[in-house]
C-alpha cells in the first residue's frame, strides 16, 4: 500500500495511521518493531485498519484529494466506500467529486417494477396505462412499486384469484409484519440504546454520529440504556442513529418478535452476511476521546440481513436495521435487492436463524451490555404481551390474525401498537436507569 511504503512513513498522514493503533502496536512501535503478526478480531484486524485509512480520507480537502498519485487514488477510493459505495458517486475515485445528493439518493432506491405480461394470461397490452395491479401484495418503497402482479384486465385478476390467493394472503401479512417489527424494534432503540448521543449530522455524504464512548460511560456509572430523542435531526438520520450497529438485534432483541409474526409463513430462515453498496449518507459513528474506536463507518465492513423461505415458495429479503444505511423499506424481493444493495454475498456463511448468532455476542460482551441486552429483552417481552392483548380485544383466535385485519382497521392497530409499545419501552428503560442509582 502507498500510505505505508518507507518513503512515506516521515509524513503527517503516516503518523496519523500510527496514532490509530492499539496501544500495544503503538508502542512496538516506538521501540523500532516495523512487523507485527495481527492474530484475531477487530480491532487489530484489516476492518481496523481499512477504518482508520477511511477516517484519513474523510478528513481531508477537495485539494488534497486531487491528482493521480497513489496515495491520492487510495484515499479517494475509500472515501467512495465510506459515502456508501453509490453508482451516482463513482466521480468520487477519479477527481475528488461526488455525485450530487439528489443522484445519489436515486441510485440507492430499488427499481421500480416494470410491467410485464399479465400474471393470467400473460398478454402484454401497448400502452402501459390500462393495465391494472393486485393491491393486496404490492411491494411499496418511498412511493414506487418495487413488486406487485399485474393483470391486463379486471376480468383476468378475477380468474386468477383462485390461484393467486395463497401467495397473494402470505405476502401481505409478511410485509406488514416486517413493517411493525422494523416500527417496533425503532421503539426499542430509542428508549434503550446501549450507547449515548452527543450529536448527529449529516455532512459530506455521512450521517455522522458523535457518542460517549462505551468505556467511559462504564467508569462514570452512567445508566446501561438511554434514550434517542430525534431533536432536530431528520428522520433518516434518526433511524440511522437508532440502528447503527445493530443487524443482529433482530436476532437476538427481537427474536420473539420474529418467531410470532413472521416464521410461521416460512419454512425456514437464515441469516446473510452481504458488503453493502447505493447507501446514500450512511451512518459514522465517531468517538474522538476513545483510545481505540475513534470511528467506525458502517460502509467499512459487512451487514447481515434475513433472507426468508416463505411457505408460498418465494424468496425474501428481511432487513430491520437498513436504515443505517440510508435504505427505508425493510422488506423485498430477494434477488432484486441483492443485485441493487450488495456488492458481495457471503451463501457461504449463512446461518439459520437460532441461538448462534446470540452465543457468539455473548461471548464478546462485557457485564454491562449483558445486563442492557436483559432489559431491552423485556421490552420486547412487553411488546409481544401488548400484541397478544390486541388480538383478545378484538376476539381474534390469534396474533397473526391482526396481520390480516382489513386496511383501516389495521392502520388503527399499528399505530395504537406502536404508540404503547414506545411507553412501554420508556418505562422500562427508566426503571433500569432507577436500579442503578440505586446500587
Amino acid at each position: 500500500m502507498s500510505l505505508l511504503n518507507p518513503d512515506y512513513r516521515s509524513g503527517a498522514d503516516y503518523a496519523f495511521l500510527v496514532s490509530r493503533l492499539p496501544p500495544d502496536i503503538q508502542r512496538m512501535h516506538a521501540m523500532g518493531i516495523r512487523n507485527v503478526t495481527l492474530i484475531g478480531f477487530d480491532p487489530t484486524s484489516c476492518v481496523y485498519f481499512w477504518r482508520s485509512i477511511a477516517d484519513l480520507a474523510m478528513q481531508k480537502t477537495p485539494a488534497e484529494l486531487m491528482g493521480q498519485t497513489a496515495t491520492a487514488r487510495q484515499l479517494r477510493f475509500y472515501k467512495w466506500i465510506v459515502r456508501g459505495r453509490n453508482d451516482a458517486d463513482m466521480g468520487m475515485q477519479l477527481t475528488g467529486h461526488g455525485g450530487t445528493d439528489a443522484a445519489r439518493q436515486a441510485a440507492s432506491l430499488l427499481p421500480g417494477e416494470e410491467k410485464r405480461g399479465c400474471g393470467h394470461c400473460g398478454w402484454a397490452p401497448a400502452q402501459k396505462e390500462v393495465y391494472s395491479y393486485c393491491a393486496g401484495c404490492v411491494i411499496e418503497s418511498q412511493g414506487r412499486r418495487i413488486s406487485c402482479m399485474y393483470y391486463c384486465s379486471r376480468k383476468c385478476q378475477e380468474d386468477h384469484w383462485p390461484t393467486h390467493k395463497t401467495f397473494c394472503t402470505t405476502r401481505k401479512k409478511v410485509v406488514r409484519a416486517a413493517h411493525l417489527i422494523q416500527k417496533l424494534m425503532y421503539a426499542i432503540e430509542a428508549a434503550g440504546a446501549q450507547r449515548q448521543v452527543e450529536s448527529l449530522e449529516v455532512r459530506d455524504g455521512v450521517t455522522h454520529l458523535h457518542e460517549v464512548p462505551q468505556e467511559e460511560l462504564v467508569l462514570r456509572g452512567g445508566p446501561i440504556l438511554n434514550p434517542v430523542a430525534q431533536g432536530n435531526a431528520s428522520q433518516e438520520a434518526y433511524h440511522a442513529a437508532l440502528t447503527g450497529q445493530t443487524c443482529n438485534e433482530i436476532v437476538i432483541v427481537g427474536r420473539q418478535l420474529l418467531n410470532l409474526l413472521i416464521d410461521p409463513y416460512c419454512r425456514h430462515m437464515e441469516v446473510i452476511t452481504i458488503v453493502p453498496r447505493n447507501a446514500v449518507n450512511p451512518l459514522g459513528i465517531l468517538n474522538a476521546s476513545s483510545k481505540l474506536n475513534k470511528e467506525c463507518y458502517m460502509m467499512i465492513g459487512a451487514h447481515k440481513v434475513i433472507r426468508l423461505h416463505l411457505a408460498s415458495g418465494e424468496t425474501l429479503l428481511l432487513d430491520i436495521s437498513g436504515a443505517q444505511y440510508g435504505w427505508r423499506e425493510p422488506v423485498a424481493p430477494w434477488d432484486k435487492w441483492c443485485r441493487h444493495r450488495a456488492a458481495h454475498v457471503n451463501h457461504a456463511n449463512a446461518v439459520h436463524v437460532s441461538d448462534t448468532i446470540e452465543n457468539k455476542q455473548r461471548m464478546l460482551a462485557s457485564y454491562e451490555q449483558i445486563r442492557g441486552e436483559r432489559l431491552r429483552r423485556q421490552m420486547a417481552q412487553r411488546i409481544q404481551s401488548l400484541l397478544s392483548t390486541e388480538a383478545a380485544q378484538r376476539k381474534l383466535p390469534s396474533v397473526l390474525a391482526l396481520l390480516g385485519l382489513p386496511g383501516i382497521s389495521y392502520n388503527v392497530f399499528e399505530q395504537h401498537v406502536v404508540q404503547a409499545a414506545q411507553q412501554a419501552c420508556l418505562q422500562i428503560s427508566q426503571s433500569g436507569r432507577t436500579s442503578r442509582r440505586g446500587l
